[in-house]
């Protein structure tokens, strides 16, 4: 099964891919588009041109829009099948010298004392981001509870 979610995958990011490719080369038609019609406006003598350019013009935005729109739903699809990856950390009672501070749900600082070369200590700060922190004096069922979702 995961075989075929992974060929799935890759045939959606090709596919993605393409209409990337598409999206590109409307964008550069359509800017050479603008470019011929600001010639056009320039010359007094070429405003039935005018017409047809802003004309193309427009049926080239709006081709641009639905392709657009086509590739951010696969890139979405893609996403879907490929499946996001979520990080999430229990931290457990720092050992030694070390002290765990969490200021907000998703972030977790260590302090932790480091000897430098002149063997003086120094207490360093290290901020790590975690998609959630779940708590170290939570049980094995509360965590379960917390990942249902995310796993399910």
């Amino acid at each position: 099964k995961a075989v075929i979610w992974r060929k799935q995958a890759e045939s959606a990011a090709e596919e993605a891919g393409h209409w990337q490719t598409r999206a590109a080369v409307a964008e550069v038609k359509r800017a050479a588009m603008e470019d011929s019609l600001e010639s056009a406006r320039r010359s007094s003598d070429m405003t039935s041109i005018n017409g047809s350019v802003e004309s193309e013009l427009d049926r080239l935005r709006s081709k641009l829009a639905v392709e657009s729109s086509a590739r951010r739903k696969l890139l979405t699809e893609v996403q879907d099948l490929r499946g996001h990856i979520r990080v999430y950390c229990r931290p457990r009672e720092p050992v030694g010298t070390s002290v765990i501070s969490i200021p907000s749900r998703d972030v977790l600082v260590l302090h932790r004392e480091r000897e430098s070369l002149q063997s003086e200590t120094s207490t360093t700060p290290m901020s790590f981001e975690f998609d959630g922190i779940l708590g170290a004096d939570m049980s094995q069922h509360e965590v379960y509870e917390e990942m249902e979702s995310v796993c399910l």
